[in-house]
């Protein structure tokens, strides 16, 4: 694994801990509003946040330094049109998982989630005809089999909150494949501001189609609201973008599913929840699933790569 892998690494595992976190925040939120209302207010927070970002992150662009007018047009061009269509992407696939929270535990919607990491292999074979060798399965495999361990206790029944986020987890594996695939083209931190904002004004229509959102509710559920507007979505999606820049798709989803086991962490530190010697069996299965995607290649399929 390179230098430029590391970094990307580092980076998507950084967003993984802060998305961790913030299943205690978006429980935490329902107590004060509905879904929708809570996904408009973080993702309009989020664009305040990020606005001062892009301007700032102009003076360190050397990609964008090294363009002709005609060329920073077009790559301005594609980081909208990719941001628009991201968010609405991503802002759907969030807002299906808060809206399973009130149906189901929070363990199985982070383990049905989670799945995303099985969908992203395929999507992109499907999709991009790009080939996921013997190890990466195996490793899926076992990230599978770890989330599975971790999250789930029991025989609870599939209801309508475990098909929400079922959805929400094919959503999630579709954007990942849209950052995959535009994110080197793109200005990232442009990218990351674009897609909040039209899962803003999405949401913002919805909101007022199925909810009665007032003022009083969403400053009253400020601190939820803060950690995920800044932190789940300006700083944790923003490092999402530079981060896949680093790293094919497959791999990526695998290290940003350790937000489950994460959010396990979380929930001991923040809710003085203990964990069980299964889960601790199933954060030890997710963490060799992602040494095993990590691992390097050989020289001779590194050339046929």
């Amino acid at each position: 694994m390179n230098k430029r892998q590391v970094i990307g690494s580092l980076m998507l595992f950084t967003a993984a801990l802060i998305w961790g976190g913030s299943y205690v925040a978006q429980k935490d939120a329902l107590n004060y509003v509905g879904p929708i209302t809570f996904m408009f207010a973080r993702s309009a927070a989020s664009v305040i946040f990020l606005a001062p970002m892009v301007l700032a992150y102009r003076q360190f662009d050397d990609i964008g330094k090294s363009l002709d007018s005609a060329q920073k047009r077009r790559r301005t061009k594609l980081t909208l049109k990719v941001g628009t269509v991201a968010g609405i992407v991503f802002g759907s696939g969030v807002c299906l998982q808060q809206i399973g929270q009130i149906y189901t535990s929070v363990g199985k919607a982070a383990f049905i989630t989670g799945i995303y990491i099985v969908w992203v292999p395929i999507g992109s074979f499907i999709v991009m005809r790009i080939r996921s060798g013997p190890k990466l399965w195996l490793a899926v495999f076992l990230a599978v089999i770890g989330l599975y361990v971790l999250t789930i206790n029991g025989n609870q029944p599939i209801n309508k909150g475990d098909i929400y986020c079922f959805l929400g987890a094919i959503l999630m594996a579709i954007h990942i494949l849209i950052l995959g695939r535009y994110a080197n083209s793109a200005d990232g931190v442009l990218l990351s501001l674009q897609q909040y904002l039209s899962t803003a004004v999405v949401m913002m229509v919805l909101m007022f189609i199925f909810e009665k959102p007032s003022l009083n509710s969403i400053f009253a559920g400020w601190k939820p609201l803060l950690y995920t507007s800044l932190l789940s979505n300006a700083v944790g999606g923003t490092l999402q973008i530079f981060g896949q820049k680093r790293l094919d798709a497959s791999v990526a989803s695998l290290i940003m599913s350790l937000e489950a086991p994460l959010a396990v962490i979380a929930g001991l530190i923040l809710l003085n929840e203990r964990l069980t010697t299964k889960e601790l069996i199933g954060c030890v299965l997710m963490f060799v699933a992602i040494l095993l995607a990590q691992w390097p290649t050989s020289v001779k399929n590194k050339k046929q790569a």
